[in-house]
């Protein structure tokens, strides 16, 4: 067997494997290519990475005996330890191109007593989703969006990954 020489990222969501595909580069500075099921055309020379939970989908593009790394996600909860409670007028915008990360966002954030009326959810995906940001008292995202959030903006970044899994 050959040597492997980079990461390969199976994830079917491709927004989702956007963002994890930033991480995974960023914490290891390794090359990396993320692939949905239908993507799938060599996995010579790649270690196999895969989302816990996620294989499902690729069952039928891999071989049984293929050792495939899991990667586990952070806990919301661990992520924000530590930080400071915003005000309640204080306005908060949530940036991201993945769907699911804005869903999840407002539940977990109103839960955490924010007034569901001081956040302002952008996707990224839409036209002038920068527009008004610099009015909030924080923004947060993921590590894909982080680097595109206009300056002058604080910034707190949700990172999918555990840390364990970095």
């Amino acid at each position: 067997t050959e040597r492997p020489d980079h990461f390969l990222l199976l994830e079917a969501d491709p927004d989702l494997r956007e963002i994890l595909v930033a991480e995974i580069a960023t914490a290891t500075k390794a090359k990396i290519k993320g692939v949905g099921p239908g993507e799938l055309d060599s996995t010579a020379g790649a270690v196999l990475l895969c989302l816990y939970g996620h294989s499902g989908e690729f069952a039928d593009h891999i071989e049984p005996e293929t050792e495939v790394l899991v990667l586990h996600s952070a806990s919301i909860v661990e992520s924000f330890r530590g930080e400071t409670k915003p005000s309640r007028d204080a306005l908060v915008a949530i940036v991201s191109r993945w769907p699911e990360f804005l869903r999840w966002s407002r539940t977990l954030l109103v839960a955490a007593g924010l007034d569901a009326d001081a956040l302002s959810f952008r996707d990224a995906r839409e036209r002038n989703w920068e527009k008004g940001l610099r009015s909030a008292s924080f923004v947060i995202t993921d590590s894909l969006m982080a680097p595109r959030i206009p300056a002058g903006c604080p910034v707190k970044v949700y990172r999918v990954l555990a840390e364990s899994s970095l």
